[in-house]
């Protein structure tokens, strides 16, 4: 109970000193001036423009490996390896649903 009432006291006293803190940081912030509007619309077509850019990147990359990968498997089958390829295909159907239900979880590690 004792240390109850030191502490509320405590908070009392550091009240007004954090009520003129708070009140000088919102006068700082004002002062800062807003930028114009056209910076911030700039700012939006620039990220759009890199996004953009970055999905027709990615849209490529996905092409040439999965174009890689058919030419691969159309290769295997060409030179009568049928019988691996069936049974890769048959080994990621089973798996895959194991895989997408039961993921592996990370594990946090505790900070000292």
């Amino acid at each position: 109970m004792r240390t109850e009432k030191e502490f509320h006291t405590a908070l009392h006293q550091l009240k007004e000193p954090l009520d003129a803190f708070g009140q000088e940081v919102e006068a700082m912030v004002a002062e800062i001036p807003t930028p114009p509007i056209d910076h911030f619309q700039r700012l939006v077509v620039e990220t759009r423009h890199r996004t953009r850019r970055w999905m027709v990147l990615e849209n490529l990359l996905f092409l040439l490996v999965a174009f890689g990968f058919l030419s691969g498997v159309g290769l295997l089958l060409q030179k009568g390896y049928l019988f691996p390829v069936m049974a890769g295909y048959i080994g990621i159907s089973v798996l895959l649903p194991f895989l997408i239900l039961w993921p592996p979880t990370p594990h946090k590690k505790e900070v000292y």
